[in-house]
């Protein structure tokens, strides 16, 4: 695959991989031809070009994903009423140790400290249970709603950023590249 690699001024060079920050080029350019700036950046706006969602792919990608989603928070719910059921139990016993010991005096000092301890330590770690349970409430159709909007519109962004946001996105999209390229080299293997 020929490549330019984003550190060498933009002269281009040759290999058999990409290394991270690498941009694919067209077999048409010279090897050791340099560009210009303008040039490169135009074809890392063709390779945006590229990379961008077909509608139907953004809307299988949207469906998988909130599928998944309702399914975790599903799965969640059960987890934490289960959690708060244990919890109850453990209250209830709890309860129930404290009347026989206060009213009915029918335990000794230490087997009751001994016993509330216990279900104290029970009830801590179902609490801990319950709350590690708990799904962060995201916004995932709203982040995918951004995702629609933004993918398809990538090259645009590149243009309009900062070199800053430039570079992020450079990066984000070369690790992609360099993913798509080994991937391609695999299944031709």
């Amino acid at each position: 695959m020929r490549c330019v690699l984003t550190g060498c001024h933009g002269k281009l060079v040759e290999g058999t991989q990409c290394p991270l920050r690498v941009l694919p080029l067209p077999t048409t350019l010279p090897v050791g031809q340099y560009l210009t700036k303008a040039r490169l950046e135009g074809l890392f706006v063709d390779e945006l070009e590229r990379f961008q969602p077909t509608p139907g792919s953004m809307l299988l990608l949207k469906e998988s994903v909130l599928r998944v989603w309702h399914d975790r928070k599903a799965s969640v719910k059960n987890e934490v009423a289960s959690a708060e059921s244990r919890a109850k139990a453990i209250q209830q016993k709890l309860d129930r140790l404290d009347g026989a010991f206060i009213y009915k005096e029918s335990i000794d000092l230490g087997t009751y400290e001994r016993q509330r301890d216990r279900l104290r330590e029970e009830l801590t770690l179902v609490e801990i249970d319950r709350h590690g349970s708990k799904v962060d409430e995201f916004d995932v159709e709203g982040i995918l709603n951004f995702a629609e909007r933004v993918l398809p519109r990538a090259s645009d962004l590149w243009i309009q950023a900062s070199l800053d946001q430039r570079q992020r996105l450079q990066r984000l999209f070369s690790r992609t590249v360099s993913r798509s390229a080994e991937n391609r080299s695999i299944e031709s293997s």
